[in-house]
């Protein structure tokens, strides 16, 4: 059985879910994007590539190039 790989607007949904819950729903509380991919069981690719989905919709906000931690954009999902 294969499972199905999530595109990058998937990821960005999870991700962007995910910082919510672990920032409590509260903005501007930075996590660390490596929390947020072991939580998700996600590798490096697809957390860098959910959170730099969300970051582009501009649903989190980030740090690093790379980015190494996120915190919820005003905007929201």
């Amino acid at each position: 059985m294969r499972l199905k790989t999530k595109t990058p607007s998937e990821l960005a949904v999870d991700f962007t879910v995910a910082v919510e819950r672990r920032a409590n729903g509260r903005q501007m509380r930075w996590v660390m994007v490596s929390d947020v991919a072991a939580r998700l069981g996600l590798d490096d690719d697809a957390a860098e590539a959910g959170a730099r989905q969300a970051i582009a919709n501009g649903w989190l906000i980030s740090e690093g190039d790379p980015p190494h931690s996120v915190c919820l954009a005003s905007s929201g999902i």
